[in-house]
């Protein structure tokens, strides 16, 4: 089964996502910050992640420049925030993400971007 690992630092946003998410078939593995994100990047070996940049501890931007993740590119990686510049959101991208989808998010968008990750093969089946 596929692993979604969600990183935020708001409780609401994991439970918005698990539940917009609750039908697909999906294990879901919730970090609050990049530090601890780290930890279950490595534990789970993720198929999708969902990224916020604003975070305590180590924030998203931090994370995408983490060794651990930069060695390891073959895991797409979709960063959420409402608070990037342009600037931010461009050096996500350069950074390795998939795409940047700002905050508040459509959950019915999210939702169909997580299913076209799944029905293209993308997420691979861990």
């Amino acid at each position: 089964m596929p692993v979604l690992l969600i990183v935020d630092d708001d409780s609401s946003i994991h439970g918005l996502i698990g539940a917009v998410l609750q039908n697909l078939e999906l294990q879901i593995v919730n970090a609050y910050n990049g530090e601890e994100a780290i930890v279950l990047y490595k534990e789970h070996n993720p198929s999708l992640v969902l990224l916020d940049i604003d975070m305590p501890v180590m924030n998203g931007l931090q994370f995408l420049q983490h060794s651990d993740f930069t060695t390891s590119k073959e895991c797409p990686l979709i960063v959420m925030s409402g608070l990037a510049s342009n600037k931010e959101q461009q050096l996500c991208l350069d950074l390795g993400a998939e795409m940047f989808v700002g905050k508040p998010f459509q959950v019915v968008a999210l939702k169909k971007t997580v299913q076209y990750y799944l029905e293209r093969g993308q997420i691979s089946q861990n």
